[in-house]
Order: structure tokens, then C-alpha cells, then sequence
């Protein structure tokens, strides 16, 4: 299977790391249910390692508790505070989701017609807050810079609710970019 995260990914890992057992026809013919204890070396190759091992056929994941809603806030920035955004961002990155393993964080540049302007949206998710009033602390930089309270959205859906709105934001046909970014210490990039 190809790996993925989910905003449980920081505490529990990618999906392929939740994989319990691979049914898996191997290139001799011969069929196998793979787990760690049986063959781990051919087991920790197929969480990632690509299709050059056999067909799988099957898989069973572990699966993983988790909450009906959890914090979220969208709030809306524009991009002359991308510096601010990078900075809170590699606060996160390099201190907070070390601490708290429930926060997710990740970003959006959006076209926004109705004011016919550009706009940064991180989508900040918290699996374990649960006071929609306040942010919790992972994200206090975030919450220091000024927002477009208007756009923000901010509370406590159901986690279902919020992961069919993520993908409805993003449907088949449009023109989608995805980039990593590397982070170095903000330091860094102010001696420069």
C-alpha cells in the first residue's frame, strides 16, 4: 500500500505503519500471510518498499482509537505575512509537534474571488483540545498573528464532517501543486 497521514499520523504513525498482516502472492507463485514475527525483513519491505516484492492481495491494519471531533481552526492570512506564517510554522515544526504529537498542521494558498485576492490558509488541527473558545498552545504563534476573522473558521466539527470538506476543497479537474518545504532555524535565514 502507499503510505498516508491523517491528523493522527504525528502519534500513531503513517498508514503503512499500521499494517498488521500482507497476504501476498509471492513471484515463485506461492501465497503468504506476511507479519512482523514470520518474515520481518520481507514485512518491513512492503510498508513502502514499492511493488517489486509480489502481488498483495489483502492487508490488515491495526486500527487506532480516536475521537468523533476534534479542533480545527482554518484561519485566513494574507501573503504579505507569509514571513510571520514561516516563522510560526517552523515553531511548529521544530519545538510544538514535538510536544504535543495531536497537533497538525499544514498550509493552502487559495485565490479567494470574493476579494480578489490571494490568501495563506493553514489548516491547524488539534485530535485532543477540546474547548473550541481558545487555541491550544501548539499553535499559539499562529493565533499572534492578525487573521481575517471573517474567513477564519475555527471550532470543533466532527472529524468526518471536516475530512469530506477537505477533500470537497479540492475536487478531481482543478490544478492541484503539493511541495515539501525543509525548514532551517529562522536564524539562519535572518543572517542571510
Amino acid at each position: 500500500p502507499k503510505t498516508s497521514t491523517s491528523y493522527y499520523s504525528n502519534r500513531q504513525g503513517w498508514a503503512a505503519d499500521s499494517v498488521a498482516m500482507f497476504d501476498i502472492v509471492l513471484p515463485d507463485g506461492t501465497n503468504q500471510e506476511l507479519t512482523q514475527a514470520n518474515n520481518p525483513d520481507l514485512f518491513w519491505a512492503l510498508r513502502g518498499g514499492g511493488n517489486n516484492f509480489g502481488v498483495v492481495v489483502a492487508f490488515q491494519f491495526q486500527l487506532i482509537e480516536h475521537v468523533p471531533e476534534v479542533w480545527r481552526a482554518l484561519p485566513a492570512y494574507t501573503l504579505d505575512q507569509t514571513p510571520q506564517l514561516v516563522a510560526a510554522q517552523e515553531d511548529f515544526v521544530t519545538i510544538q509537534q514535538d510536544i504535543n504529537v495531536n497537533a497538525v498542521a499544514y498550509f493552502s494558498y487559495n485565490y479567494v474571488a470574493l476579494i480578489d485576492s490571494y490568501l495563506v490558509v493553514p489548516f491547524l488541527v488539534h485530535t485532543e483540545h477540546n474547548n473550541a473558545t481558545n487555541w491550544p498552545k501548539a499553535f499559539q504563534k499562529f493565533e499572534e498573528i492578525p487573521y481575517n476573522k471573517f474567513l477564519a473558521q475555527i471550532g470543533i466539527p466532527k472529524l468526518s464532517n471536516f475530512t469530506s470538506e477537505t477533500g470537497e476543497s479540492s475536487p478531481d479537474g482543478l490544478r492541484n501543486i503539493f511541495k515539501p518545504i525543509t525548514y532551517k532555524p529562522i536564524e539562519l535565514f535572518q543572517k542571510a
